[in-house]
């Protein structure tokens, strides 16, 4: 299994990054998987315009204020966009949205923990848990739920005090693969989601 993980890492990654807003600190993204077919400039709607929904719609449903770091995460047909706030009120949860690339229109948006500790520092705090740690902590409840990850790319996004790993069907498929919150400090999961 962790051949195959090395295997799809060597092959298919793609590494970008999730800017923070305001040219803040930079977190990093990673797409791995064989992302064939529609590319991000296919597309009409970009990562600003995204951002900018988002948060206009966050404004309006979560009473979100200016005070907050964007992660613009990039997956093949979506935007995902995910809103920390820079202060403890939030009960250490942000809005999160999934917007279309095709329509700039929200699919879905819901707010997520995002760990514990005080999310006004910029900088993630020193963890124990990495990238490779986060996606092994994943995989495993993946494969016991879906029985194999074969038909799914993963994306990576790392917030201040949280992993977001999410697995999309490849391209040609439908429904969804399963999507996590993992703490940076402890391994555990925080949020999954599972789509039928």
């Amino acid at each position: 299994m962790h051949i195959l993980i090395a295997a799809v890492l060597i092959v298919g990654s793609l590494f970008t990054s999730c800017n923070s807003a305001g040219g803040k600190t930079p977190r990093k993204q990673v797409n791995i998987g064989l992302n064939q077919g529609t590319s991000t400039e296919d597309l009409g709607v970009t990562k600003e315009t995204a951002v900018r929904s988002a948060l206009e719609d966050a404004k309006k449903t979560y009473g979100l204020t200016d005070e907050v770091i964007v992660f613009p995460c990039d997956q093949m047909e979506f935007w995902r966009i995910l809103f920390e706030p820079r202060t403890d009120a939030s009960n250490n949860a942000g809005p999160e949205y999934l917007i279309d690339k095709r329509t700039g229109l929200i699919v879905s948006k819901r707010k997520i923990p995002l760990g514990a500790g005080n999310n006004s520092e910029l900088s993630p705090k020193p963890g124990k848990i990495d990238r490779e740690k986060a996606i092994t902590i994943a995989s495993k409840d993946a494969v016991s739920a879906y029985g194999s990850k074969a038909a799914f790319d993963l994306t990576l996004c790392e917030l201040t005090n949280v992993w977001r790993v999410i697995y999309s069907p490849r391209k040609g498929l439908n429904g969804g693969g399963p999507e996590y919150v993992i703490d940076k400090t402890t391994g555990k999961i925080l949020d999954k989601k599972y789509y039928q």
